[in-house]
């Protein structure tokens, strides 16, 4: 992380020719082996934790790929803005208007929807690993604001890869 942390503005190649930032690049690559590993401990009936230090690159990643990975059905006819709020780093807006996404970093100005996540939660439901009503209920994911019921769809609203 240190060492790519001097070429945080270089841009690599990613699946189907798309383009990274080489910051996001890496958190795929952080999120194959957390999640995978994650996957393999649990088949052998073992713990592996998820640290916090772990999963904020795997966010940065989600933050660049999320426009590459909308569900069409799901998001035609939507216009809404998300402002998803990552406990103790950072936030990140949402924007969707009628089937097309752009994320912006920072806070919105004005939102639907504010959701406060604990970011290794918010990874395991993007992952698939848990369900976000599991977050809501342990407090892991908050929603408030003029429409907070637009949080319950988030997920839905992407494809996996």
């Amino acid at each position: 992380l240190a060492a790519v942390g001097s070429r945080a503005g270089d841009v690599v190649s990613w699946h189907g020719g798309q383009s990274l930032p080489v910051t996001a690049f890496l958190g795929s690559v952080v999120g194959e082996f957390v999640f995978h590993g994650c996957d393999l401990a649990g088949t052998v009936g073992q713990k592996w934790p998820i640290e916090r230090r772990d999963a904020l690159p795997i966010v940065d990643f989600f933050i660049a790929v999320t426009p590459l990975m909308l569900d069409a059905k799901s998001t035609s006819g939507l216009t809404a803005t998300y402002e998803l709020r990552f406990r103790g780093y950072e936030a990140a807006t949402f924007v969707f208007n009628n089937g097309a996404l752009s994320v912006t970093p920072g806070p919105a100005t004005r939102a639907d929807v504010r959701i406060s996540l604990d970011p290794v939660a918010f990874l395991c439901v993007g992952y698939k690993r848990a369900g976000l009503t599991s977050a809501i209920l342990t407090g892991q994911a908050i929603a408030w604001g003029r429409r907070p019921w637009l949080a319950l769809g988030f997920p839905g609203l992407f494809q996996t890869p």
